[in-house]
């Protein structure tokens, strides 16, 4: 499919419905407000905007690599959010944590 429709047009579609499928979930449930509190707001539009750049290069990269390849690399995105987020953040990552960003890479590099 990805031969024939734009990445764009794929990502647009899903988005789309993955909205209209949590918001009749949310309505259902009676959640509300639906899209969080104003005071939360700058960090669920971050949250959406690198959601949505996340998703886009996914869907570019299965549609420019091998899918094997492209799976494990979107598959490492937990090594590189619990990286990211000790030396960011400050937060600690622990003796499972290293061993499991090791484990990522020893795979990546494998592949």
């Amino acid at each position: 499919m990805g031969s024939q429709v734009p990445t764009f047009q794929i990502v647009a579609f899903r988005s789309v419905t993955s909205l209209v499928v949590c918001a009749a979930y949310a309505r259902a449930r009676g959640i509300a407000p639906l899209f969080g509190r104003r005071s939360n707001l700058r960090f669920l539009a971050s949250r959406g905007i690198f959601g949505a750049a996340a998703m886009t290069t996914y869907y570019f990269c299965i549609k420019l690599l091998p899918l094997a390849d492209a799976v494990t690399l979107f598959f490492l995105n937990p090594a590189i959010t619990a990286v990211a987020a000790w030396a960011i953040m400050r937060e600690p990552l622990g003796l499972r944590g290293v061993a499991g960003v090791a484990a990522s890479l020893a795979g990546l590099v494998l592949l």
